[in-house]
């Protein structure tokens, strides 16, 4: 979790007790106090440490789909390539037979058919 996660308060009880002082918010707090600020602190340190570790793993999760995706699209677009190649040799080898066929209709026609 980083400090910017916390509460002023939060980051001045920390600020305190990591200068090697002891936890006193003022006179008039008890000791009780304390200990539950120090286990609030606690539990929301690990708190967002969950939350941080559930993000990275979606955005883990995300980059992995994207890059899957990317490889799937490049897969298609090889795959349409050899089909556009493909559907063009057929369109001039249908041109072909028609040329062809016309040819052999003309001289049909001419023969007397």
């Amino acid at each position: 979790m980083a400090k910017d996660d916390l509460t002023k308060a939060q980051q001045d009880l920390v600020d305190h007790i990591e200068a090697g002082n002891k936890p006193g918010l003022g006179h008039n707090n008890p000791p009780d106090e304390i200990e539950a600020l120090k286990t609030q602190l606690h539990t929301d340190r690990v708190q967002y440490q969950k939350e941080l570790d559930r993000f990275k793993l979606e955005n883990n999760n995300l980059y992995t789909r994207v890059a899957d995706a990317l490889e799937v699209n490049e897969h298609h677009q090889q795959l349409n390539g050899k089909l556009q190649a493909r559907i063009t040799d057929l369109e001039e080898e249908n041109q072909k037979m028609h040329d062809h066929l016309d040819k052999q209709l003309d001289k049909a026609r001419k023969a007397g058919m």
